[in-house]
């Protein structure tokens, strides 16, 4: 396991938190039909992905938006974690790109696969690795909401927080970690994902979003 240090990192660019939050409540009202949650059984996410929900109970576990489409029909929705296992060709064209998801894909040219997670209250996501480096813009991150650092026995080293004031983190999810909410309220995070050659190029970008 990595000390703390090697995996998560504060970029020297931030948000606009008003104006992403403002973002994020266009896209409940006027976008809630592509909101995608488990119980549409989705059967292109993996095993481990499966698995994880039913460990949570299902209804314990994270929905959201998959904000950069790859599928050629608007009929099924993405799940916003598992997208870089479908179609793996970014339709920037996508009507949810707009106003600060537009500035932020303009910001950052390197990000991909942007999505907008919901963890609701007792709920999270086990522990796993992805293929990517998560890019991470908490929007509402109650005080008991936690990213946990596991080890190879998939048991949390470290539980870190990560407050909603317009900070942008760079998580190396490429190792073991978790989610856990712990709180009574809903934990929403606007990401991205990048390759991992692209993450010392991230922290030559500065200013706002």
């Amino acid at each position: 396991m990595k000390n703390l240090s090697e995996l998560a990192f504060k970029l020297n660019v931030y948000a606009d938190l008003d104006e992403a939050r403002n973002y994020y409540e266009i896209i409940k009202k006027d976008f809630a039909h592509k909101k995608w949650s488990i119980y549409e059984g989705d059967k292109r996410l993996t095993k481990e992905a499966w698995y994880g929900f039913e460990e949570l109970n299902y209804k314990l576990a994270p929905g959201g938006w998959a904000l950069q489409s790859h599928l050629e029909t608007d009929e099924v929705n993405c799940a916003p974690w598992i997208i870089d296992t479908y179609d793996p060709v970014l339709k920037n064209n996508n009507p949810m790109i707009f106003g600060f998801a537009e500035k932020l894909i303009k910001k950052i040219p390197m990000a991909k696969w942007l999505s907008i997670s919901e963890t609701p209250p007792g709920g999270g996501i086990v522990s796993h690795q992805d293929s990517h480096w998560h890019i991470h813009l908490p929007l509402y991150s109650p005080e008991k909401s936690y990213l946990t650092w596991d080890d190879e026995n998939k048991l949390p080293i470290y539980y870190e927080h990560y407050p909603a004031d317009g900070s942008i983190y760079a998580w190396n999810t490429m190792e073991p970690h978790s989610v856990v909410n712990s709180s009574n309220e809903l934990r929403v995070h606007l990401f991205f994902k990048v390759e991992k050659e692209d993450v010392p190029n991230l922290f030559k970008i500065t200013g706002k979003i």
